[in-house]
């Protein structure tokens, strides 16, 4: 670089002006990188829980790849290694973005079933509705016609429009494991209440205790 009193201005310009155009630059290909990414990839949102955390220190995450979903889970839950494996609040092992959406598909199906099996045993009884259960399974047949198998497995194209965007209206959530296996989501709170009932067993003890010994001084 030539700093010298007569070049110093011209090297100045030179630099600004090749600033501007890097700057440039970067700004349209962010722009057309961003444009690709908005029309040929469906984020996802989801609630990242730490396995073994049970609901707590949920993290709200947008993905639109499996591998980015990785990445933001590790960074977001501040964990100590890479994450390398999700699990559903059932246990269930998620490999894919597909196979999330299907998951939470499945889902919206059983507790509408749920819902709509109660009210028929109500109303109907028993009897009848198990034989429309054997009869057929609308849920399956459901699936079946909107997610053929065909489909490379993180791809969210083959899925109805209108029926993803009703699927993720609300965050998934799902729990981050480093390799270790699965916790159930109510592992801890299992865990605590059990500890309080020891502490209350213990504390109950202790005063059956202190009302023997009190006994014991008034006889003596």
């Amino acid at each position: 670089v030539d700093l010298s009193c007569d070049e110093a201005e011209k090297t100045l310009s030179y630099y600004q002006a090749r600033l501007l155009s890097l700057r440039m630059k970067t700004c349209t290909q962010a722009a057309s990188h961003s444009g690709i990414a908005a029309t040929h990839q469906k984020a996802v949102k989801i609630i990242a829980y730490k396995n073994g955390d049970g609901y707590h220190n949920g993290k709200l995450i947008v993905a639109g790849t499996f591998p980015m979903l990785l990445t933001e889970c590790t960074e977001q839950l501040g964990l100590s290694r890479a994450a390398s494996k999700l699990y559903t609040k059932d246990g269930t092992p998620i490999f894919t973005l597909r196979d999330l959406v299907l998951w939470a598909l499945d889902e919206s199906f059983l507790q509408r079933d749920s819902k709509k099996q109660k009210q028929d045993v109500a109303s109907v009884g028993k009897e009848q509705i198990m034989v429309e259960s054997m009869e057929e399974n609308p849920r399956m047949k459901v699936k079946n016609r909107l997610f053929p198998k065909s489909v490379t497995s993180d791809s969210l194209d083959d899925i109805d429009e209108s029926l993803l965007t009703l699927i993720l209206r609300n965050p998934i959530a799902i729990w981050v494991s480093c390799g270790e296996p699965f916790l159930p989501p109510n592992a801890l709170q299992k865990a605590k209440k059990l500890e309080k009932q020891n502490w209350l067993k213990k504390d109950r003890i202790l005063a059956d205790l202190n009302t023997m010994r009190h006994k014991m001084r008034q006889l003596k």
